[in-house]
C-alpha cells in the first residue's frame, strides 16, 4: 500500500469516522485484482456500508471485519 494513501486513511479514519465500520483499510494492490464471482468484472469499493459492487451485474458484497466476503450467495443486488 503507498505510505501517503495509507496515512491519509489513519486519519479519515481516527478524526473523520463515526465508527469503526467505516474505516476499510483494503490495499489497492488487493482491490486491483478483486472481480465479481459471478461475472467476473472489477469490483467498486463503497464506503457506507462497507462493500464491494459489481458495476456490471450490480452484485453488492458485504466486507466483515475488514474482509471482503466474496461469496455470491453473500451478495445482494442492487437496484439499477
Amino acid at each position: 500500500m503507498n505510505p501517503k494513501r495509507f496515512y491519509l486513511n489513519f486519519l479519515r479514519c481516527l478524526f473523520g469516522a463515526s465508527a469503526l465500520e467505516s474505516c476499510i483499510m483494503i490495499p489497492q494492490d488487493l482491490l486491483d485484482i478483486l472481480v465479481c464471482p459471478a461475472c467476473k468484472k472489477p469490483l467498486i469499493l463503497q464506503e457506507n456500508p462497507p462493500s464491494l459492487k459489481c458495476g456490471e451485474c450490480g452484485r453488492v458484497y458485504p466486507i466483515q471485519d475488514g474482509i471482503p466476503i466474496l461469496l455470491i450467495d453473500a451478495a445482494t443486488v442492487a437496484p439499477s
